[in-house]
Parts: structure tokens; C-alpha cells; sequence
């Protein structure tokens, strides 16, 4: 095989196995926060009527800068607020 063209594979291999990681582990990250946030919600607050308050907190984190910056990129077919 050329070592010409093995290093950029390797690399790129090397790229995509990292990635790859980061994203299960920010998948992991986010999910926990959902499970235990949500359990939280419903021990401080005493009421399981808190519970989804934990998933709203974090869309509208989400979308926020949106709504500071009127020049944010919209997805095709999305309308601004």
C-alpha cells in the first residue's frame, strides 16, 4: 500500500472514531441530564406537575439565541418568530 495515502485514512479513521465517541457521550450527557433533572424537579418541587419542566428548560435554551439574534440562520421552511 502507498504510505502516500495511508496516513490521510488513517486520520480520517482517527477523526471519525473520535467524533463518534464525543457524540455518544453527549447523547449519554444529555439524557442523564433529562432522567435526573426531571427526578429533581419532582423532589424539590413536591409535585410531579414539574417533571417536563426539565425538557421545556432545555429547548427553550436552545432556541434563545434565536430570539436575541433576528439574523440567525433558519432552517429551510422555517419561519421566524
Amino acid at each position: 500500500m502507498n504510505t502516500a495515502l495511508s496516513a490521510p485514512r488513517t486520520t480520517q479513521s482517527r477523526a471519525v472514531r473520535t467524533l463518534s465517541v464525543a457524540q455518544i457521550f453527549s447523547g449519554l450527557g444529555n439524557g442523564s441530564t433529562l432522567a435526573l433533572g426531571s427526578i429533581l424537579a419532582v423532589d424539590l418541587s413536591g409535585s410531579e406537575a414539574w417533571a417536563g419542566s426539565v425538557n421545556t428548560a432545555l429547548h427553550w435554551e436552545q432556541q434563545l439565541p434565536r430570539f436575541r439574534c433576528p439574523s440567525w440562520p433558519w432552517p429551510e421552511g422555517g419561519a421566524s418568530p
